[in-house]
């Protein structure tokens, strides 16, 4: 398993946006869940990123589908909500899991993992997230702290592969200049007490 970085954000819609404007080649497409968050939807229409929707039952994203969409070659990332899925609230199976990475690895197509809600949890097992699952380095984690502990706290961070770090950490100043020290100043000091 290679080195992971992590490189903050102003949250997730902030760290979508700069790893679709490096992952994605133009003419590239995202495979989304289908049902999505609207979020994700609003972005790729917004950036004219195609998507390919693909359908999302009881055990999370039909890989199945993703497989077919996967085999045309021009999927250039998938972008998935695992855990209490956004919005049907389905958390996908183990089985589904391994076989997103399979194909991820397969296909070169790197996953973006939203990972927004598990400390939500209040009952049952803890699903892993794919990051902790991933032995390819196919997965590029987005956690944020402004859905589950407070809306207006704009901050969130990407957990990425080291190679891939450098390239976001560019774009990310070319594109913003920084986040509120202050408020990833506040969040450390909540974590700390």
């Amino acid at each position: 398993e290679g080195e992971n970085d992590i490189l903050l954000t102003s949250g997730f819609q902030r760290a979508l946006s700069i790893l679709l404007h490096v992952l994605v080649k133009p003419g590239q497409k995202v495979a989304i869940e289908s049902p999505t968050y609207s979020g994700i939807i609003n972005l790729l229409i917004a950036e004219k990123i195609p998507m390919v929707p693909i359908p999302v039952d009881e055990q999370g994203i039909d890989t199945d589908q993703l497989e077919l969409a996967l085999q045309r070659g021009d999927i250039g990332a998938i972008v998935v909500i695992p855990t209490f899925h956004n919005p049907t609230g389905v958390c996908m199976s183990e089985e589904r899991r391994q076989h997103l990475l399979q194909l991820a690895y397969k296909h070169g197509a790197p996953i973006i993992e939203d990972d927004w809600a598990r400390s939500l949890r209040y009952e049952g097992v803890m699903v892993p997230p794919l990051k902790s699952l991933d032995e390819s380095n196919s997965v590029i984690y987005v956690g944020t702290f402004s859905k589950n502990f407070l809306p207006g706290l704009r901050l969130g961070w990407i957990a990425c592969p080291s190679e891939l770090a450098k390239t976001l950490i560019y774009a990310k100043i070319g594109a913003d200049y920084g986040d509120s020290y202050f408020l990833q100043a506040l969040m450390h000091e909540f974590i700390r007490h």
